[in-house]
């Protein structure tokens, strides 16, 4: 009996040995082309190498086809990279009719708005707001709106903006010429912001529009726009002859 055991664990010893050996033996596995291009996308975000991590993706794309998880990446890097034309084209077809993808509708609509396409920015805002009730998505598709001069859609949007929360940490920056821009909390560009669609909705009614701008100057005592635009609405004021 024990000679019949000794035998086995020989034999089971000799076994487990060759396979060892085989697989010591046996050529690795060579990678894939894409792989590769995965390798080279990762080594490329490393060394914050964005132009060949984007050609990376592009071909992992191409290879795994239209429903790729990659293509939510290409886009983010189009975005950070400011390529907003390519980044747009991405998140559409990302979506594709639907909407439901705060993150990518968030870029496409940062992107259109950088491209001038007001309009498809708007649409992307409209339905960007409802997922994520974001106040700078509101002041965003307000400030869309009153550009366009959609003034009552503008003064809704603003009223919601003015509701969310926000902190002293959410700033906004204006660009004042001369290459000089100023950072501003973002509820007192709200506020301005609100005190220019009330003038253009009722110019007769220039009080509402100015405790507006003075709004906004109690948040931000400095904020040259509002400053100005308080000080247009009082010489207007006292331009008004009084009535004999």
């Amino acid at each position: 009996m024990k000679k019949t055991i000794l035998t086995f664990l020989i034999l089971a010893i000799a076994i487990l040995t060759f396979a060892q050996r085989g697989k010591k033996e046996s050529e690795p596995v060579a990678p894939t082309e894409k792989d590769i291009h995965v390798s080279v996308y990762q080594k490329a975000l490393k060394y914050g190498d964005a132009n060949t991590a984007i050609n990376s993706l592009l071909y992992i794309i191409t290879t795994e086809g239209d429903q790729s998880a990659y293509r939510d990446s290409l886009a983010f890097l189009y975005f950070n990279v400011g390529r907003y034309a390519s980044c747009e084209l991405v998140c559409r077809e990302i979506l594709n009719g639907e909407n439901d993808k705060a993150g990518v509708l968030e870029m496409m609509a940062i992107s259109q708005k950088s491209l001038g396409k007001t309009i498809e920015a708007i649409s992307s805002y409209e339905k960007l707001l409802p997922l994520t009730n974001n106040i700078y998505h509101a002041y965003n598709l307000a400030e869309l709106q009153y550009t366009i001069k959609r003034l009552g859609e503008a003064y809704i949007t603003i009223q919601v903006a003015e509701q969310l929360e926000s902190t002293e940490n959410d700033k906004i920056s204006f660009n004042m010429g001369q290459n000089q821009t100023q950072q501003v909390q973002l509820k007192a560009a709200i506020y301005n912001l609100k005190g220019l669609i009330e003038y253009e909705l009722d110019p007769e009614n220039k009080d509402v529009a100015r405790q507006s701008f003075e709004k906004a100057l109690q948040i931000e005592p400095e904020f040259l726009l509002a400053k100005n635009n308080l000080s247009i609405f009082s010489e207007k004021e006292e331009e008004i002859p009084e009535e004999n």
